[in-house]
């Protein structure tokens, strides 16, 4: 990418080589960076047009982030979006689990609960 190429057709023993044409091959826009809101079970992605993978195809995030219950357990991908002037990002991949945790006194005595799993 962000290179500039000549092409031309070539000769076949009847006709000469065309003149060339120059192409210009983008770059890439940068990944994007994504946060997640653990409570709020939001994610968060910093860039100008950040997008995410479903069966569908490519989905822009919500602008108040995207509601993540429905991804855990399951690869998340997402990129920034092509513009004008640059390809899409490299898709950045994110595998959502949920950690479950609990704290307090039970029959006088404190206790700690801790579960890691994926829904």
């Amino acid at each position: 990418t962000n290179a500039t190429l000549l092409v031309r057709y070539a000769c076949d023993g009847t006709k000469p080589a065309s003149n060339h044409a120059t192409v210009t091959v983008p770059s890439r826009n940068a990944a994007p960076t994504a946060d997640i809101d653990r409570v709020a079970e939001l994610l968060t992605v910093s860039d100008t047009a950040p997008e995410y993978w479903t069966e569908n195809g490519w989905t822009a995030v919500p602008v108040d982030g995207l509601d993540l219950p429905g991804f855990y357990g399951k690869e998340l991908a997402v990129r920034e979006k092509y513009d004008s002037e640059h390809f899409a990002s490299l898709p950045v991949l994110l595998i959502l689990t949920r950690s479950l945790e609990a704290s307090g006194t039970a029959n006088g005595k404190p206790f700690s609960l801790t579960k890691t799993g994926t829904c």
